[in-house]
């Protein structure tokens, strides 16, 4: 098992190609990349690498990487409850929207509305019951756009076994044109129907930490909507 070394570097230099020459300097076998714009910076980017090296070696890195340096970690749970540590790991689209071209980006109340339910997927936890949303009368009005044009693709466009799946999360977990179905209904009806479950989460998720929580039945989405103008 190797570790996962997550450091946050300038964009303006070239600190990703210096950051990966310590690496080969010390002979370092990388196995992983992943980087992505800080959400808290846009002038940097985190980067996270997964790698395989000694013990005396990590001390050497964590001496050249400060204060650059933020965590190392084991790159796959182990146990569900270890989904907890990567569901915040959001690359794009979270709390904050920092896609100018997004359609809600100039819209503050989508914004702080947004803001709002992410920072409940962020607060969520493993064995908890999924927080319920009240959804505003503009949201289930967005809803039943997509849900009355959806429908009506589902008989040509839609797969078998979906078109069978479908009639049933409407009689189940309250899919219909004028409710939002909550996680907590979705996610009871389909551990029992299919051991999967749902988890909430604030945006967009790397790869590797989605499929992370596939390897455990647990399937990741947000819960916010897409903004009005665009849905």
């Amino acid at each position: 098992m190797g570790d996962r070394w997550v450091m946050k570097l300038s964009v303006r230099r070239n600190s990703v190609a210096s950051c990966l020459k310590h690496f080969e300097e010390l002979d370092v076998n990388i196995c992983h990349i992943e980087s992505h714009t800080s959400q808290s910076n846009p002038e940097e980017v985190e980067i996270s690498i997964d790698c395989i090296c000694q013990q005396e070696t990590k001390k050497l890195l964590c001496q050249r990487f400060q204060p650059n340096f933020l965590e190392t970690k084991v790159p796959f749970p182990r146990t569900i409850w270890d989904l907890d540590k990567g569901a915040n790991c959001v690359q794009t689209a979270g709390v904050e929207l920092i896609e100018e071209d997004h359609p809600g980006f100039n819209d503050p109340v989508y914004r702080k509305r947004r803001e709002e339910i992410a920072t409940l997927a962020c607060n969520y936890r493993h064995g908890q019951q999924i927080p319920r949303v009240q959804y505003t009368k503009e949201e289930i009005e967005t809803w039943s756009k997509i849900f009355c044009e959806l429908t009506k693709l589902h008989p040509t466009h839609a797969c078998k076994e979906f078109n069978e799946a479908f009639p049933q999360l409407i009689k189940h977990c309250g899919y219909r044109e004028d409710n939002i179905p909550q996680f907590e209904d979705i996610s009871n009806y389909l551990k029992k129907q299919t051991g999967f479950q749902l988890r909430p989460v604030a945006g967009l998720l790397s790869s590797r930490d989605f499929l992370a929580g596939l390897a455990f039945r647990v399937f990741y989405s947000t819960q916010y909507l897409r903004h009005s103008s665009r849905p």
